[in-house]
């Protein structure tokens, strides 16, 4: 086990506690057709390294039972839900969560997991395959930020004049994006259709690679001085 799975396992312990049933209308991020009571049957980890990163999967269980008013509708309401409502049949749904972390990053304090996350449990799904995939999109995006990370930090001074929209790009070109105030030159590190992937950094910040996915319009080119 890696200290990134043992960190995450111990923040996220404070928060997800098995079988502790609570009322709520979202679930995932999304509202539901009324209040249903909730609560975590299974959480699980498994990890695996991956292009220099931990890359670590939660699946989670949750049992799902609507709150129903006396016609059998789900009710929205929170205070008939909790005074009137009866339950409904409950539904086990899975959930798959990633994160990711890059290998021998370190801080002020191992346990600061939030500080260290790549994904930031930003990939979830129902399917396990679909979160996996989009995972390790996101860790290939980030290697091939890193692989520009010296040219990156170079770029971050340069200042943008002349400019104009560029007819093309190809990857491994110069681009300047708008981003936190002003012009910002960066690379061409992919493509995704007619849209750009551009990696930047800021001079105040060169650790932290930052990305815009942008189309030709809102891009510039130009003579820098």
């Amino acid at each position: 086990m890696s200290k990134y799975l043992d960190g995450l396992e111990l923040q996220r312990s404070g928060y997800q506690t098995l079988n502790l049933e609570f009322m709520s209308i979202w679930h995932r991020g999304r509202s539901l057709a009324g209040f249903t009571y909730q609560h975590l049957v299974e959480c699980t980890y498994s990890e695996e390294l991956y292009k220099g990163h931990w890359l670590i999967i939660c699946k989670e269980t949750w049992s799902i039972t609507p709150i129903l008013d006396v016609l059998g509708q789900p009710i929205r309401d929170s205070m008939n839900a909790e005074l009137k409502g009866v339950r409904g049949t409950p539904e086990l749904v899975t959930d798959y969560r990633a994160w990711a972390w890059r290998d021998g990053v370190e801080k002020d304090s191992d346990t600061n997991i939030q500080w260290l996350g790549l994904l930031r449990n930003v990939m979830v799904s129902n399917k396990l395959e679909t979160t996996v995939k989009k995972a390790k999109a996101r860790i290939d995006l980030e290697d091939l930020m890193a692989q520009q990370r010296d040219r990156l930090v170079e770029l971050s001074r340069e200042v943008l004049s002349n400019s104009e929209v560029p007819f093309n790009l190809s990857v491994g070109g110069v681009a300047f994006i708008h981003a936190y105030s002003r012009w910002r030159a960066g690379v061409v590190v992919a493509t995704q259709g007619r849209r750009f992937v551009v990696a930047y950094v800021v001079p105040s910040n060169s650790r932290d690679l930052r990305y815009k996915t942008l189309t030709l319009s809102a891009i510039r080119v130009g003579a820098s001085s």
